[in-house]
C-alpha cells in the first residue's frame, strides 16, 4: 500500500477510483456474458451495476472540483501513474468469467478490502472529505457485497 503514498493530489486519487470502477464494470460485466448459470449471472448483474452506481459518484466528485471534461482514457506518465495505482488492488486484476458466485463474492469483498485500505491510505495523507467519500462509500458497497453473500447462503 506504499504506493498510495505516493498520490498527493485528490483529483489523481478521484482518477483512480474512477478508473478502477471501470476496469471492474468492464470486468464484472465480461464475466456475466460469459456465463451460463443464472446465479452468476444476477451477481455479476449486480456487481456491475454497483460500479457503475460508484463511477457516477465518483465522476460527480470530480464535477464538483471544476472538471467538467473527463478524460476516460489517461494517456503519457499520468496515465501509467494511474494504471499502476488500479494494479496494486491485486484482487481487482483476478475477475474470472467462469467464477462460481461464492468465489466471486469472496473476490469482490477482497476488493473492497484493498480498496478501502488504499482509500484510507490516502485520505490520511490528503486530509480531504472527497477522499473520505470514497472510503465510505467503498465500505457501503462492501457491506452490499456481505448483504448478498447472506440472501445467497439463505437460498
Amino acid at each position: 500500500m506504499e504506493v498510495f503514498k505516493t498520490v498527493k493530489r485528490v483529483e489523481t486519487a478521484i482518477e483512480m477510483a474512477i478508473a478502477l470502477k471501470q476496469h471492474l464494470r468492464d470486468c464484472y460485466s465480461r464475466a456475466r456474458e460469459g456465463s451460463v448459470d443464472p446465479a452468476s449471472r444476477d451477481l455479476f448483474s449486480f456487481l456491475a451495476a454497483e460500479q457503475e452506481r460508484l463511477l457516477g459518484l465518483y465522476r460527480q466528485l470530480l464535477d464538483e472540483m471544476g472538471y467538467g471534461f473527463q478524460r476516460v482514457e489517461h494517456v503519457g506518465e499520468y496515465g501509467k501513474y494511474i494504471d499502476t495505482l488500479v494494479l496494486h488492488i491485486p484482487s481487482a486484476q483476478t475477475i474470472d468469467r467462469g467464477m462460481s458466485p461464492a468465489g466471486a463474492l469472496e473476490t469482490a469483498s477482497q476488493i473492497g478490502d484493498e480498496t478501502c485500505e488504499a482509500f484510507a491510505v490516502m485520505a490520511a495523507a490528503l486530509v480531504d472529505a472527497r477522499v473520505k467519500r470514497i472510503c465510505a462509500e467503498e465500505k457501503r458497497h462492501r457491506d452490499k457485497i456481505g448483504a448478498y453473500r447472506e440472501a445467497l447462503d439463505k437460498r
